[in-house]
Protein backbone atom coordinates (compact mmCIF):
# COMPACT_ATOMS: atom_id res chain seq x y z
CA UNK A 1 0.00 0.00 0.00
CA UNK A 2 1.53 3.37 -1.05
CA UNK A 3 1.71 5.94 1.75
CA UNK A 4 2.75 8.80 -0.05
CA UNK A 5 -0.16 8.22 -2.43
CA UNK A 6 -2.92 8.05 -0.11
CA UNK A 7 -5.92 9.88 0.35
CA UNK A 8 -7.97 10.44 3.73
CA UNK A 9 -11.93 10.38 3.68
CA UNK A 10 -13.70 12.59 6.57
CA UNK A 11 -15.64 11.76 9.54
CA UNK A 12 -19.45 12.35 9.64
CA UNK A 13 -21.46 14.01 12.29
CA UNK A 14 -22.54 10.63 13.68
CA UNK A 15 -19.04 9.39 14.43
CA UNK A 16 -17.74 12.91 15.69
CA UNK A 17 -19.59 12.39 18.78
CA UNK A 18 -17.25 9.74 19.74
CA UNK A 19 -14.00 11.42 18.49
CA UNK A 20 -11.93 10.60 21.41
CA UNK A 21 -11.50 7.56 23.58
CA UNK A 22 -10.20 9.58 25.75
CA UNK A 23 -12.52 12.35 27.59
CA UNK A 24 -9.94 14.66 29.15
CA UNK A 25 -11.75 17.50 28.27
CA UNK A 26 -15.73 18.82 29.10
CA UNK A 27 -17.65 17.72 26.45
CA UNK A 28 -20.16 20.26 24.95
CA UNK A 29 -24.27 19.00 25.23
CA UNK A 30 -26.95 19.82 23.38
CA UNK A 31 -30.50 19.29 23.81
CA UNK A 32 -33.51 18.45 21.45
CA UNK A 33 -36.61 17.49 22.11
CA UNK A 34 -35.98 14.36 24.59
CA UNK A 35 -32.84 13.60 22.64
CA UNK A 36 -29.31 14.33 24.25
CA UNK A 37 -26.57 15.16 21.26
CA UNK A 38 -23.17 15.02 22.58
CA UNK A 39 -20.86 17.05 20.79
CA UNK A 40 -23.00 17.67 17.90
CA UNK A 41 -24.30 20.88 16.70
CA UNK A 42 -28.00 19.64 15.25
CA UNK A 43 -29.98 21.91 12.73
CA UNK A 44 -33.18 23.06 13.13
CA UNK A 45 -34.63 20.00 10.85
CA UNK A 46 -33.82 17.04 12.87
CA UNK A 47 -35.55 14.75 10.61
CA UNK A 48 -32.66 15.98 7.97
CA UNK A 49 -29.25 15.24 9.94
CA UNK A 50 -31.30 11.55 10.82
CA UNK A 51 -32.39 10.82 7.01
CA UNK A 52 -28.41 11.59 6.64
CA UNK A 53 -27.68 9.12 8.75
CA UNK A 54 -29.70 6.49 7.30
CA UNK A 55 -28.51 7.23 3.94
CA UNK A 56 -25.20 7.04 4.96
CA UNK A 57 -26.14 3.67 6.89
CA UNK A 58 -27.45 2.19 3.61
CA UNK A 59 -24.54 3.25 1.73
CA UNK A 60 -22.03 1.37 3.92
CA UNK A 61 -20.47 -2.31 3.89
CA UNK A 62 -21.78 -4.61 6.90
CA UNK A 63 -18.22 -3.84 9.20
CA UNK A 64 -19.19 0.34 8.50
CA UNK A 65 -23.17 -0.78 9.55
CA UNK A 66 -21.77 -2.71 12.77
CA UNK A 67 -19.63 0.47 14.11
CA UNK A 68 -22.86 2.61 12.74
CA UNK A 69 -25.15 0.43 15.17
CA UNK A 70 -22.84 0.85 18.02
CA UNK A 71 -22.83 4.44 18.04
CA UNK A 72 -26.50 4.61 17.85
CA UNK A 73 -27.19 2.36 20.37
CA UNK A 74 -24.51 4.52 22.71
CA UNK A 75 -26.27 7.39 22.20
CA UNK A 76 -29.67 5.70 22.81
CA UNK A 77 -28.47 4.66 25.79
CA UNK A 78 -25.02 6.19 27.09
CA UNK A 79 -24.78 3.88 30.29
CA UNK A 80 -23.94 1.13 27.65
CA UNK A 81 -20.88 3.18 26.58
CA UNK A 82 -17.70 1.49 25.79
CA UNK A 83 -15.23 5.10 26.43
CA UNK A 84 -13.45 5.07 29.22
CA UNK A 85 -11.86 8.06 31.22
CA UNK A 86 -8.37 7.59 32.21
CA UNK A 87 -7.85 10.29 34.28
CA UNK A 88 -4.63 12.41 33.93
CA UNK A 89 -1.91 9.75 34.67
CA UNK A 90 -2.05 8.12 31.61
CA UNK A 91 0.19 5.52 31.05
CA UNK A 92 2.05 5.76 34.39
CA UNK A 93 -1.16 4.77 36.28
CA UNK A 94 -1.25 1.25 34.99
CA UNK A 95 2.20 0.52 37.05
CA UNK A 96 0.67 -2.94 38.23
CA UNK A 97 0.91 -4.60 34.52
CA UNK A 98 3.11 -2.31 32.95
CA UNK A 99 5.69 -4.42 30.76
CA UNK A 100 8.75 -2.39 31.43
CA UNK A 101 11.52 -3.93 29.26
CA UNK A 102 15.30 -1.93 30.34
CA UNK A 103 16.51 -4.39 27.06
CA UNK A 104 13.64 -2.63 24.75
CA UNK A 105 14.83 0.64 25.96
CA UNK A 106 18.17 0.04 24.62
CA UNK A 107 17.21 -1.35 21.72
CA UNK A 108 17.42 2.60 20.34
CA UNK A 109 20.19 4.74 19.99
CA UNK A 110 21.90 6.00 23.42
CA UNK A 111 21.06 9.85 22.63
CA UNK A 112 17.18 9.11 22.86
CA UNK A 113 16.86 7.59 25.49
CA UNK A 114 19.47 10.21 27.56
CA UNK A 115 17.10 13.21 25.66
CA UNK A 116 14.00 11.76 24.73
CA UNK A 117 12.62 8.72 25.64
CA UNK A 118 11.65 8.31 29.51
CA UNK A 119 10.69 4.50 29.50
CA UNK A 120 9.70 1.57 26.98
CA UNK A 121 6.75 -0.37 27.24
CA UNK A 122 5.92 -3.76 25.00
CA UNK A 123 2.77 -4.75 23.82
CA UNK A 124 1.67 -8.04 22.64
CA UNK A 125 3.09 -9.24 19.05
CA UNK A 126 0.25 -10.84 17.55
CA UNK A 127 0.26 -8.59 14.50
CA UNK A 128 -1.95 -6.10 16.32
CA UNK A 129 0.70 -4.17 18.18
CA UNK A 130 -0.41 -0.95 16.46
CA UNK A 131 -3.63 -1.14 17.66
CA UNK A 132 -2.58 -2.08 21.42
CA UNK A 133 0.00 0.56 21.46
CA UNK A 134 -2.34 3.24 20.72
CA UNK A 135 -5.16 1.94 23.49
CA UNK A 136 -2.16 1.52 25.70
CA UNK A 137 -1.86 5.37 25.02
CA UNK A 138 -5.45 6.17 25.01
CA UNK A 139 -6.83 3.95 27.34
CA UNK A 140 -3.71 2.79 29.66
CA UNK A 141 -4.65 -1.13 28.61
CA UNK A 142 -3.40 -2.74 25.76
CA UNK A 143 -6.34 -5.25 25.81
CA UNK A 144 -9.06 -2.41 24.73
CA UNK A 145 -7.39 -2.18 20.63
CA UNK A 146 -10.35 -3.22 19.09
CA UNK A 147 -12.06 0.40 20.47
CA UNK A 148 -9.65 1.48 18.95
CA UNK A 149 -10.18 0.02 15.43
CA UNK A 150 -13.58 0.49 15.57
CA UNK A 151 -12.86 4.52 16.43
CA UNK A 152 -10.45 4.78 13.51
CA UNK A 153 -13.29 3.12 11.48
CA UNK A 154 -15.68 5.10 12.47
CA UNK A 155 -13.02 7.98 11.22
CA UNK A 156 -12.35 6.80 7.93
CA UNK A 157 -15.62 6.27 6.81
CA UNK A 158 -17.11 9.40 7.91
CA UNK A 159 -19.05 12.22 5.39
CA UNK A 160 -19.01 14.32 4.33
CA UNK A 161 -16.00 13.72 2.15
CA UNK A 162 -13.55 16.69 2.58
CA UNK A 163 -11.04 17.68 -0.21
CA UNK A 164 -7.91 17.06 1.68
CA UNK A 165 -8.76 13.43 2.13
CA UNK A 166 -9.38 13.51 -1.35
CA UNK A 167 -5.98 14.60 -2.06
CA UNK A 168 -4.07 11.83 0.14
CA UNK A 169 -5.89 8.90 -0.10
CA UNK A 170 -6.76 6.84 -3.45
CA UNK A 171 -9.85 5.29 -3.78
CA UNK A 172 -7.83 1.66 -3.65
CA UNK A 173 -6.27 2.74 -0.25
CA UNK A 174 -9.29 3.73 1.35
CA UNK A 175 -10.75 -0.07 0.80
CA UNK A 176 -7.53 -1.57 1.57
CA UNK A 177 -7.48 0.60 5.06
CA UNK A 178 -11.34 -0.08 5.60
CA UNK A 179 -10.39 -3.94 5.43
CA UNK A 180 -7.54 -3.71 7.61
CA UNK A 181 -9.66 -1.72 10.05
CA UNK A 182 -12.20 -3.86 10.02
CA UNK A 183 -10.87 -6.97 11.90
CA UNK A 184 -12.25 -7.95 15.30
CA UNK A 185 -10.77 -11.57 15.94
CA UNK A 186 -9.56 -11.86 19.04
CA UNK A 187 -8.82 -15.42 19.02
CA UNK A 188 -6.62 -15.59 16.25
CA UNK A 189 -2.98 -13.91 15.03
CA UNK A 190 -3.83 -10.80 12.69
CA UNK A 191 -2.54 -11.55 9.04
CA UNK A 192 -0.48 -9.02 7.72
CA UNK A 193 -2.33 -7.24 5.63
CA UNK A 194 -4.99 -6.36 9.11
CA UNK A 195 -0.99 -4.81 10.59
CA UNK A 196 -1.31 -1.42 11.09
CA UNK A 197 0.34 0.51 8.66
CA UNK A 198 2.83 3.35 9.21
CA UNK A 199 1.65 7.12 7.80
CA UNK A 200 -1.54 5.75 6.56
CA UNK A 201 -2.98 4.52 9.95
CA UNK A 202 -0.55 7.21 11.85
CA UNK A 203 -2.32 10.27 10.41
CA UNK A 204 -5.81 8.33 10.96
CA UNK A 205 -5.35 7.63 14.64
CA UNK A 206 -4.10 11.48 15.63
CA UNK A 207 -6.73 13.26 13.64
CA UNK A 208 -9.05 10.34 15.43
CA UNK A 209 -7.86 11.20 18.82
CA UNK A 210 -6.84 14.61 18.47
CA UNK A 211 -2.90 14.03 19.87
CA UNK A 212 0.01 14.05 18.87
CA UNK A 213 2.30 10.82 18.29
CA UNK A 214 6.29 10.82 18.11
CA UNK A 215 7.25 7.83 15.66
CA UNK A 216 10.88 6.85 16.49
CA UNK A 217 13.21 3.97 15.38
CA UNK A 218 15.51 1.81 16.09
CA UNK A 219 17.28 2.89 12.94
CA UNK A 220 19.07 5.23 14.23
CA UNK A 221 19.53 6.94 10.87
CA UNK A 222 17.09 9.52 10.73
CA UNK A 223 17.02 9.42 7.33
CA UNK A 224 15.44 5.95 7.22
CA UNK A 225 12.46 5.21 5.29
CA UNK A 226 10.20 5.00 8.89
CA UNK A 227 12.86 6.75 10.77
CA UNK A 228 11.82 9.65 13.22
CA UNK A 229 9.15 12.13 12.48
CA UNK A 230 6.27 13.37 14.64
CA UNK A 231 2.25 13.43 13.10
CA UNK A 232 -0.30 16.19 14.10
CA UNK A 233 -3.83 15.59 13.47
CA UNK A 234 -4.80 16.58 9.86
CA UNK A 235 -7.76 18.99 11.54
CA UNK A 236 -9.69 20.32 14.72
CA UNK A 237 -12.00 16.90 15.72
CA UNK A 238 -11.85 18.15 19.32
CA UNK A 239 -12.89 21.86 19.23
CA UNK A 240 -8.98 22.67 20.89
CA UNK A 241 -5.84 21.81 19.40
CA UNK A 242 -3.43 18.88 21.06
CA UNK A 243 -2.24 20.05 24.89
CA UNK A 244 1.04 19.76 26.64
CA UNK A 245 0.19 16.39 28.19
CA UNK A 246 -1.46 15.20 24.40
CA UNK A 247 2.36 14.41 23.21
CA UNK A 248 3.05 10.75 22.86
CA UNK A 249 5.43 8.03 21.74
CA UNK A 250 5.69 5.28 19.80
CA UNK A 251 8.98 2.88 18.72
CA UNK A 252 9.04 0.98 15.68
CA UNK A 253 11.65 -1.71 16.12
CA UNK A 254 12.83 -4.39 14.10
CA UNK A 255 10.84 -3.27 11.25
CA UNK A 256 7.69 -5.04 12.28
CA UNK A 257 7.02 -3.77 15.76
CA UNK A 258 5.30 -1.35 17.36
CA UNK A 259 5.82 -0.44 21.28
CA UNK A 260 4.94 2.58 23.86
CA UNK A 261 7.55 4.66 24.39
CA UNK A 262 7.03 7.39 27.38
CA UNK A 263 8.59 10.43 26.19
CA UNK A 264 10.73 12.72 28.36
CA UNK A 265 8.53 16.31 29.53
CA UNK A 266 9.60 19.14 26.93
CA UNK A 267 11.89 17.02 25.15
CA UNK A 268 13.08 17.55 21.32
CA UNK A 269 10.58 16.31 18.69
CA UNK A 270 11.86 15.25 15.69
CA UNK A 271 10.73 16.62 11.78
CA UNK A 272 7.00 17.41 11.44
CA UNK A 273 6.62 14.69 8.97
CA UNK A 274 6.25 16.33 5.65
CA UNK A 275 2.72 15.71 4.60
CA UNK A 276 1.16 17.31 6.81
CA UNK A 277 1.66 20.92 5.82
CA UNK A 278 0.18 19.76 2.49
CA UNK A 279 -2.87 17.88 3.04
CA UNK A 280 -4.14 19.64 6.74
CA UNK A 281 -7.41 21.02 6.81
CA UNK A 282 -7.16 24.67 7.98
CA UNK A 283 -8.67 24.41 11.19
CA UNK A 284 -5.49 22.61 11.81
CA UNK A 285 -3.53 25.42 10.57
CA UNK A 286 -1.99 26.87 14.52
CA UNK A 287 -1.32 23.39 15.59
CA UNK A 288 2.22 23.61 14.77
CA UNK A 289 3.08 26.41 16.77
CA UNK A 290 3.53 25.08 20.43
CA UNK A 291 6.04 22.53 18.89
CA UNK A 292 8.29 25.11 16.55
CA UNK A 293 10.59 25.29 19.30
CA UNK A 294 11.16 21.73 20.23
CA UNK A 295 11.42 21.03 16.63
CA UNK A 296 14.18 23.45 16.35
CA UNK A 297 15.71 21.74 19.42
CA UNK A 298 16.05 18.47 17.61
CA UNK A 299 17.55 19.78 14.80
CA UNK A 300 19.89 22.02 16.41
CA UNK A 301 21.03 18.71 18.40
CA UNK A 302 21.91 16.63 15.17
CA UNK A 303 23.32 19.80 13.88
CA UNK A 304 25.65 19.39 16.65
CA UNK A 305 26.44 15.87 16.43
CA UNK A 306 27.16 16.44 12.68
CA UNK A 307 24.25 14.41 11.69
CA UNK A 308 25.82 11.63 13.03
CA UNK A 309 22.82 10.91 15.50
Amino acid sequence: MGTQSCKWLAQSPNCRTFRRLSIRRKVETKRVGNINFIGIHVSADLQLTLDMVINKFGMTNEAGKHALLLKLLELAHPESTSLEEPGRGYISKERGTRKKDPALLNRFPEFMHNIIIQDAINVEPNGTCGFRAISRIMLNKEKEWLKVRRQMLCELEGVPQEEMYNNLLTEDCFEKLRDALSWFDETKVAPPEKYFVILDMLYLAVTAFNIVIVLLSNKHNHTHKYGNMTFLPLRDTAGEPPGEYDVFGMGYISGNHFVVLELKHGCPLPNLHPSWERYRNESASTFLHPYIARFESYNHMLSSAGGAL
